[in-house]
């Protein structure tokens, strides 16, 4: 898939944008960053084996969207709402990859 179906019921637009964008990057480059995700946070390690899920059609990318939203959501339901609300990407960022700069690597 391109990307993620959106969820009209509890707004997934941020949570969309950037795992498609991270799940296309690892498929793209799938050695490098296979192991790459497991290292970069708390959050971010699930993402991996979540797209190695998808990758071997037991998981939909919709499924594993979910599940990350709703670990956020747990541990901070004000800043990671449920329902219809949109979240903030750069909230969702932060939460992923922390607000230290990565600067740019060559893949």
């Amino acid at each position: 898939p391109l990307g993620l179906k959106w969820d009209c019921v509890n707004y997934s637009c941020a949570y969309d944008a950037v795992i498609t964008c991270m799940y296309n990057i690892c498929q793209d480059h799938a050695p490098k960053w296979s192991a790459r995700l497991k290292t970069i946070g708390v959050h971010v390690e699930p993402l991996g084996t979540g797209f190695e899920a998808v990758v071997n059609k037991t998981r939909s990318l919709e499924t594993v969207r979910d599940q990350l939203r709703t670990i956020l959501s747990i541990s901070n339901p004000t800043t990671f709402p449920m329902g219809p609300v949109y979240t903030y990407i750069d909230k969702l960022t932060d939460a992923l990859f922390g607000d230290s700069f990565w600067g740019v690597d060559t893949v």
